[in-house]
């Protein structure tokens, strides 16, 4: 039976070789070194360690228990022995008691552990809150800087993914609420700029498709309301 393994490099800074939470051997009783967080309150600076020391007095371990000190930004103060790192979704400007801040919507801190600030999202993006990440609008929405969500473009207006403002359809052409694009207005119809919905020609008249006015019909030719041509 070979000897159980020495600490080697895997055994990194802020851990230590533990033989109580490893698992035995087979066939023997022998116990295997299990690679350990240090506990709160104690670190190691150094691999391959065997033990944690424990901080001095007025000190704390750090989350990786790789030093002790004083708590940097981006973590709390936890049990008045360690700093642990805010998780997803909150941030700390400077070491905070206990918890840290809750990153509001319409902002985020942009790491899944550990944030100092939170952002506010730029226009065409959003979030609900404890984001890591800001959302992106879809077509037909669109939100200004620090949005908690998207709004629906009116009707007449369209807008791309991740805008920050809709845009009008042009004449001859038209749009319901919340469109990511605009439709022709069909042959014997017309719409001016900025359009919800299509106006029929008057008799007498007619236009083509994605017309912004109706044409008169000329001497001698006529038609009906909705004409897409004269006869």
């Amino acid at each position: 039976i070979s000897d159980p393994p020495s600490p080697s490099t895997t055994l990194g800074i802020g851990k230590y070789s533990n033989y109580t939470a490893g698992k035995t051997y087979s066939n023997t009783s022998m116990r295997v070194r299990s690679c350990t967080l240090c506990p709160v309150g104690r670190f190691n600076s150094y691999t391959g360690a065997g033990s944690c020391p424990a901080c001095e007095q007025g000190k704390l371990s750090y989350a990786d228990r790789s030093v002790c000190g004083d708590c940097p930004s981006g973590t709390y103060v936890y049990n008045q022995e360690s700093c642990e790192s805010c998780p997803a979704g909150t941030y700390a400007p400077s070491a905070l008691t206990d918890a840290c801040l809750d990153c509001a919507a319409g902002f985020y801190t942009g790491l899944a552990r550990g944030a100092s600030a939170c952002a506010s999202c730029d226009g065409g993006t959003f979030s609900e809150g404890l984001a890591i990440n800001c959302s992106v609008c879809f077509g037909g929405t669109y939100s200004g800087s620090s949005s908690s969500s998207c709004i629906d473009c009116d009707a007449g207006k369209t807008s791309g993914s991740r805008a920050a403002n809709c845009e009008s359809c042009a004449g001859g052409l038209y749009s319901g609420a919340g469109s990511h694009n605009c439709s022709a207005c069909v042959g014997g119809t017309y719409s001016n700029a900025g359009a919800a919905s299509c106006v029929a020609c008057v008799s007498g008249t007619y236009s083509d498709v994605a017309s912004s006015a109706c044409t008169k019909c000329d001497g001698g030719t006529w038609s009906n309301t909705s004409a897409a041509s004269c006869s």
